[in-house]
């Protein structure tokens, strides 16, 4: 029998992107209505901490146009708030480039991390979730740890649920970890209010005692309990909108 008092873990990973070339107001309002908000809440939660992928083309704009908020994701990497997941430059579906192409930008995206922040990421963000068998090769060589999955991948292939934890798959590059997504929580999160998504946690016995507790809790600690706006959370990672 599980114990209902023992704590939890749940990892927390926002990303965010957007495309070379996209249009200026795409960008200031992503900012304005996603980015700043969010990172700016995270600021006030010091004991909160999260695994931040940001696209090297948003990386870009952001230091062009807000370097404010680069000082501010700066501060929040000193003070051990954030793991920053690495990944390609640009955004590239991995498997669909070449394969020297895909290695350069995640040593790009590797470089500008550890330039702008002090960190030389170990995992890598999967450009749209998209798994390739070659990737077990391609990313270890790229020095590349761990990814995020899709937990679809590994029920097909008869791992039972709940998937917790990570999974190690070997290669002749060596090693490579996959932490793996909910797929409840990909629809739980935006449809459902944030309340009902903090029962996911909870044992079923329980629930109803707690259930009339969380709105008043939920508002003690500053959250709403609506959709948040300019966000959506996909696999228990947020995916900033308007990308």
């Amino acid at each position: 029998m599980s114990n209902p008092a023992k704590p939890k873990r749940f990892i927390f990973c926002v990303h965010a992107h957007q495309p070379v070339g996209n249009f200026e107001k795409v960008f200031l309002e992503a900012y304005e209505k996603s980015y700043r908000p969010f990172f700016e809440a995270l600021e006030s939660h010091a004991s909160l901490k999260v695994n931040a992928h940001f696209s090297g083309s948003l990386i870009d704009w952001l230091e062009t146009n807000r370097p404010e908020f680069i000082g501010k994701l700066q501060r929040l990497a000193q003070r051990g708030q954030i793991e920053f997941l690495g990944g390609g430059y640009y955004e590239p579906i991995f498997g669909a480039i070449p394969e020297k192409d895909l290695m350069d930008q995640i040593l790009k995206m590797r470089k500008k991390l550890q330039s702008l922040f002090g960190q030389s990421p170990a995992g890598a963000w999967l450009t749209e979730r998209v798994w390739d068998p070659s990737l077990l090769e391609v990313l270890p060589q790229a020095g590349v740890e761990y990814t995020v999955l899709d937990d679809f991948h590994l029920k097909k292939t008869g791992v039972a649920s709940p998937l917790t934890g990570f999974y190690r798959a070997q290669g002749n590059a060596g090693a490579l970890d996959f932490f793996t997504a909910s797929k409840e929580l990909r629809y739980l999160i935006p449809f459902a209010r944030p309340e009902e998504v903090f029962l996911f946690y909870v044992p079923k016995k329980i629930v109803k005692i707690r259930r009339r507790f969380l709105p008043t809790i939920l508002k003690n600690l500053g959250f709403g309990l609506g959709r948040p706006a300019g966000s959506i959370v996909i696999n228990g990672c947020i995916v900033f909108s308007n990308f």
